[in-house]
């Protein structure tokens, strides 16, 4: 059952050389990550992990319970920094080990020392990859679980006893506590290396104690999420407290675009194109090359082609079949569920990459594996001319004379080592060029800024309904990891329309009874004047946008008043909104600046060109053109390609045009 699987008949061993190689390929890493790691929490759901870490609460769908508390053991063990630092430090770690991970799965399956060590950098250098690794989310650590799960059930394939293929089934049902969709798709694999070529009695050995051991730490994750959604943590998404409610959760049912559409509150069209919404999966499996090319390179690509196909020289049947299973699997299965649609350039890889941590792992592996074939064909073919120089000695010796001396034949490690060091250059240096930038998180900082200026500009216990996740988990973020403004109260609109759970959590934390109604913008609007009961009601400016023909608003910034009637109204003094914009709020990065625009700041540096094009419509309803050409100015020189900005503009100049006419 146990024996060795490669085709050498050795499995490398895990000694001082071995121990040594892999000490190396993550300090390496770890020196290109930290080059981009943050001391600051990022946009999109870092916030919102942040802060469930800090309060141990479970994250939105399908709740994260086994990412946030080996999160928070880990920031408790490093009790250095700010704790947005030390999540960012726990993801880069579980990178920096992951890297590990797939350095020792190629050597298993069989690629040298040098070639996994390639193939390994090819991964660790990868656009999504190297974004998630300094990101405050559970990418990293989820796509550790499920490579140390392939490590391990390689590792016992290829001799092990059966405690690895044990601990490796066990690792990987602790994905349903993180990235449940990531480990669901390296089961099909890894159920093909446990499975081919076995005797039936011993397969039942087998299969029994992989799922024994992936059952435990399954029920184990799951019940943790139940008892503590049952102690109410200030982030409690879904409220899981029984068995349909952790379906509900895992099934991320109030969780989806489609939710989103039905309550009126649709993301805009990058946002669907970026998520493949509305392709068949065929469609979008034509655009997998193009997205595997911006994450690794087409050298990569090519190389791992290579080693794919080449799998007869190294690789034993079982490992060749794992692979390309989990490799096709993964394809297929994100295909169907996550995109993409339509490329949008490295956005798309920045917004669903980590769905494809799985096949960038196998894609990875097939480089190393590639990487060895081709420096071990260049090292045979100066072998076999060596060889034949041999036999022909006599031959070169008698024209050895006319033809005058001629250059040794370098030998065949020389020639290895060439090949080897040409390609990590030619694999790794577009990555650390290219990918870098689009990586780092080293950036102003957008989220703390845009809390401490949303809440300066409220009131006391005032209550802000809030759309989209960047935005809500911001506020979220500042008030409980931070501490600021802890009497406003934020209502995430989106959940409070789309949800069954949000509407009697959010009554039961303020006190009230709020009227179970369809998450209609009526409705919602409804539910902003009984909030007004309590005290003044804000929205933000995404928020604003949906419910404009709802209610009637005062924009203040980057918040608006919500106030009697319909549509906007006029603040008591335009001038303090415009020093309020134009002086008061902390903008670094904001105006004129290029990472403000790619996701996933989008949402956020959106609200600023929101709160100007509102400015610039209160000048125009005052007659004040020349107001309202400034604020237009400002709001392209955050968004230069927003198109209610340059319309206004245009609408702008033509009005001018025909003032500046005879007659």
């Amino acid at each position: 059952m146990s024996q060795p699987r490669r085709r050498d008949g050795a499995v490398p061993a895990v000694d001082r050389a071995e121990l040594a190689w892999m000490a190396g390929v993550a300090g390496i890493a770890a020196v290109a990550l930290v080059s981009t790691l943050s001391t600051h929490v990022s946009l999109g759901d870092a916030p919102e992990s942040v802060a469930g870490v800090s309060s141990v609460g479970i994250l939105h769908a399908p709740g994260y319970p086994v990412y946030v508390a080996a999160a928070r053991l880990f920031t408790w063990v490093v009790p250095v920094g700010s704790l947005a630092w030390r999540t960012n430090l726990f993801s880069l770690t579980c990178a920096v080990l992951t890297v590990v991970g797939v350095f020792r799965l190629a050597r298993v399956v069989g690629a040298s020392r040098a070639g996994a060590a390639i193939g390994a950098m090819a991964l660790a250098l990868g656009t999504s990859f190297w974004f998630y690794a300094d990101f405050a989310k559970h990418d990293a650590f989820s796509l550790l679980l499920v490579v140390a799960a392939m490590v391990a059930i390689v590792e016992w394939d290829s001799g092990r006893d059966l405690r690895y293929l044990a601990g490796g089934s066990a690792v990987l049902g602790l994905t349903v506590g993180a990235s449940w969709q990531l480990g669901a798709l390296a089961v099909p694999g890894l159920l093909t290396l446990v499975v081919l070529g076995r005797r039936r009695q011993e397969l039942v050995k087998l299969l029994g104690t992989a799922v024994v051991a992936g059952a435990l730490t399954s029920a184990a994750a799951l019940g943790y999420l139940m008892v503590r959604a049952g102690q109410q943590p200030s982030i409690n998404w879904g409220e899981a407290t029984s068995s349909s409610r952790v379906v509900d959760l895992l099934d991320m049912r109030d969780f989806s675009f489609v939710n989103r559409r039905l309550v009126g509150l649709a993301p805009r069209s990058a946002e669907r194109n970026s998520s493949g919404e509305g392709a068949t999966p065929l469609r979008r499996l034509w655009n997998y090359p193009t997205l595997l090319a911006r994450e690794m390179s087409v050298a990569v690509l090519a190389v791992a082609a290579w080693g794919a196909l080449r799998w007869r020289r190294r690789v034993a049947p079982r490992h060749a079949a794992f692979l390309a299973v989990t490799f096709a699997v993964g394809v297929l299965g994100t295909a169907a569920f996550v995109g993409p649609a339509n490329l949008d350039g490295f956005t798309t890889n920045l917004v669903v990459g980590g769905f494809f941590g799985g096949i960038f792992s196998v894609v990875a592996v097939w480089a190393a594996l590639g990487v060895t074939d081709l420096s071990s064909v260049a090292a045979g073919a100066v072998k076999r001319r060596r060889s034949s120089r041999r036999s022909a000695r006599e031959d070169r010796r008698r024209r050895r004379e006319g033809a005058g001396r001629r250059q040794p034949t370098p030998s065949p490690v020389t020639v290895e080592a060439l090949v080897l060091g040409a390609l990590a250059v030619m694999l790794l240096a577009p990555s650390i060029v290219v990918h870098r930038a689009v990586a780092s998180h080293r950036q102003p900082p957008f989220a703390d800024d845009y809390a401490t200026n949303v809440f300066a500009s409220l009131p006391p216990h005032a209550a802000i309904l809030t759309r989209g996740g960047e935005l809500t988990f911001s506020l979220l973020y500042a008030q409980l990891v931070k501490g600021q403004r802890p009497d406003v109260t934020v209502v995430a609109a989106d959940s409070l329309a789309a949800s069954t759970w949000y509407r009697p959590q959010l009554a039961r934390r303020l006190g009230v009874t709020l009227p179970d109604l369809p998450g209609q913008g009526a409705e919602l609007a409804a539910v902003a004047h009984q909030l007004q009961a309590r005290g003044p009601v804000y929205l933000d400016m995404l928020t604003t946008d949906a419910l404009r023909p709802a209610l009637g608003y005062v924009a203040r910034g980057l918040v608006s008043e919500v106030v009697d009637g319909v549509g906007p109204k006029l603040p008591e003094s335009i001038a303090d909104v415009e020093q309020l914009l134009g002086r008061r709020y902390r903008t670094d990065g904001v105006y004129g600046g290029g990472a403000g625009r790619r996701w996933p700041n989008t949402f956020l540096i959106g609200s600023y060109v929101r709160a100007h094009l509102e400015l610039a419509r209160d000048f125009n309803q005052l007659g004040q053109l020349d107001g309202v050409a400034t604020q237009v100015g400002k709001a392209l020189s955050i968004d230069p390609a927003d198109k209610t900005a340059l319309g206004i503009r245009k609408a702008l100049d033509d009005t001018r045009a025909k003032a500046a006419l005879p007659g």
